[in-house]
Formats: structure tokens, C-alpha cells, sequence
């Protein structure tokens, strides 16, 4: 008999859990060695490479990649262009799904069944979306819930959690923050709030421009070359390691090849904690009208969980304890 798995479809990765021999969740490493696959296809010729692989190649092919998937599930008219090709996001999100899974089961076996995982403001056309997906891919769904749904559900039950809390869920794309109750183990959804395209790849955008900006003012030059949306992608992998950096350090340098030889640019976390501080406000409106919905206080809630890996960052985290 087959595993029944967890799978988490993410905007910027992905990930996928099963229980280990004595019924604890665990997630499963793909063929890379890593608990997350990024949420990235390259299409290499007649190859389709989906991970850690085709994240590296936005570097030098960016045309040829497709990023963001999961954004556009709940467009009406969705459709993703690349070789002189059209695709889905179904087809797209199962060649991910299909990578995924084709890892866990070279390393744990057959899979029988999986639960995925999906935004809280996913609309009905996204959970559709996500079911024909899988069934691209040739796996058997056994149901789809809510993000916060599991991230509450896990916690329950790794400790004493009980009463009101709040799963605040900031990841590569998307926000929601959801209000639940917590009775023995058993998990009820009052209410949730979200914004669809609000997340990492927001924030890495704005570091692009600032990084532009900069560059023009000190060195009168520019990062791009030809065509600024495909130049913007190249940078994305290394802005990225600079956000993680400025999560733990108070500057961070990111140093740009130019024709003039390489150029060191410097940013503080103050000065990132300004480009995103409208996206702050923006998550602390959903928080009021979460509290609002429900006639609620902030502090009638026992605990936040924070879900995402953007919630990693010191403004985020500073901005649920204060409020």
C-alpha cells in the first residue's frame, strides 16, 4: 500500500510531508537533498526541468522559465507563453506536482493518495485549477485544504495550543492571515482575509528598482541591458540570497557586474524596512478586518502562528507582535 502525502504548492517553492513510522509528520527531501523545490520551470530544448535547476537557469535564460504559477490560477483568461507554446496554469502546476512527487517516491515509495494545500482566499476556479492539476500529474487527491488549516492542525498537534489564535501566512506570493479556535485538537476556521499577489516576489521587486535607482545616481549606469522585464529576473536569485542576508544582518552588499567592471551596492535593513512598508500597512488593514468581522480585539487571540517564509523577515515579525 501507497503513502498518503502532504503537499504544499507554493507560489516560490514547494514542499511535500508524509507521517514516519510512528505517525509524526515529516517533510521529505527531494533528489537534491532539500526540503523545498522552487516552483520554477525551464524548458531546456526538448527537456523540461522543474527546481533547484531551472531557478538557477532564470539566471542566463530567463525567457525560457516560468515562474509564479500560482498567481495566475484564479485568472479567468490564464494563459502562459513561452517557445511559441500555450499553457495552462493547470499544465503548468502539474509538471511541478510531477517533480515533486517523482522525488518522494524514488526516496519513500509509491504514493496512494495526497492532500495539497492552498491559499485560504483561493477562489473556486484556483481549487479547480489545483484538482485537474493533480489529476495531470496522475495523483489521487484525497481532499484540499486551507493553508492555515494545516499549519493550525500541525501545531495542535506538536503543543498545548487552545483557544483563539491567528495564522499569519506570508509567503513568496501570496498573504492571508486566518482566525481560528482550537478545542482539543479539533481546529474551527472563523474567519480569513488575504491579499491574492502579496508576497516575496513583491518585496524582491522593489529591491530591483532600488538597486536601479542606486546605480543611476552613484555610477550613471543601469542593471538592465535590453529588455528590463527579462534583465529584472536574472537579479531575482541573487536579491534573494541579500533579503535572507538582511534578515539576519543590519547590511548587505549586492555587487553587479557592469561594463565598467563590478559595482558594490549597499542597503541597510532601515532602508529595505521603507521600500516594503507599504506592504506592512497592507497586512495590518487584513488583521483589522479580521478583528472587525468578528467584533474581536487584537488581544482576545492567545497566539500568532507566522507561515511563510516571508514572515522570516524582522519587519513582518515586528509588525504582528506589536499590533
Amino acid at each position: 500500500m501507497g503513502k498518503i502525502v502532504g503537499i504544499d504548492l507554493g507560489t516560490t517553492n514547494c514542499a511535500i510531508a508524509s507521517l514516519d513510522e510512528i505517525g509524526k509528520p515529516k517533510i521529505v527531501s527531494n533528489q537534491d537533498g532539500s526540503n523545498i523545490t522552487p516552483s520554477v520551470i525551464y524548458f531546456d530544448g526538448d527537456n523540461v526541468v522543474v527546481g533547484e535547476e531551472a531557478k538557477k537557469a532564470t539566471q542566463y535564460d530567463p525567457e525560457n522559465c516560468i515562474r509564479f504559477v500560482k498567481r495566475e490560477m484564479q485568472k479567468e483568461e490564464a494563459k502562459i507563453n513561452i517557445k511559441n507554446k500555450s499553457f495552462s496554469p493547470e499544465e503548468c502546476s502539474s509538471l511541478i506536482l510531477k517533480k515533486i512527487c517523482k522525488d518522494f517516491e524514488q526516496l519513500e515509495g509509491e504514493i496512494q493518495e495526497a492532500v495539497i494545500t492552498v491559499p485560504a482566499n483561493f477562489n473556486e476556479l484556483a481549487r479547480s485549477r489545483t484538482m485537474t492539476a493533480a489529476k495531470i500529474a496522475g495523483i489521487n487527491i484525497q481532499s484540499i485544504i486551507n493553508e492555515p488549516t494545516a499549519a493550525a492542525l500541525f501545531y495542535a498537534s506538536k503543543t498545548e495550543l487552545s483557544g483563539k489564535l491567528v495564522v499569519y501566512d506570508l509567503g513568496g506570493g501570496t498573504f492571508d492571515v486566518t482566525a481560528c479556535e482550537i478545542k482539543d485538537n479539533d481546529v474551527q476556521i472563523l474567519t480569513s482575509f488575504g491579499i491574492q499577489e502579496l508576497g516575496g516576489h513583491d518585496f524582491d521587486e522593489k529591491l530591483i528598482d532600488f538597486f536601479e535607482n542606486k546605480i543611476k545616481k552613484e555610477h550613471n549606469l543601469s542593471l538592465f541591458e535590453n529588455d528590463k522585464e527579462l534583465d529584472k529576473v536574472k537579479y531575482e536569485y541573487e536579491i534573494e540570497q541579500l533579503k535572507k542576508t538582511l534578515s539576519k544582518r543590519e547590511k548587505s552588499i549586492f555587487t553587479v557586474s557592469t561594463k565598467e567592471g563590478p559595482k558594490n551596492l549597499t542597503i541597510s535593513r532601515e532602508e529595505f524596512d521603507e521600500l516594503i512598508s507599504l506592504y506592512i500597512s497592507q497586512t495590518e488593514l487584513q488583521l483589522d478586518s479580521l478583528c472587525a468581522e468578528l467584533n474581536l480585539k487584537p488581544q482576545d487571540f492567545n497566539n500568532a502562528l507566522l507561515v511563510g517564509g516571508s514572515t522570516r523577515i524582522p519587519a513582518f515579525r515586528e509588525s504582528v507582535k506589536k499590533y
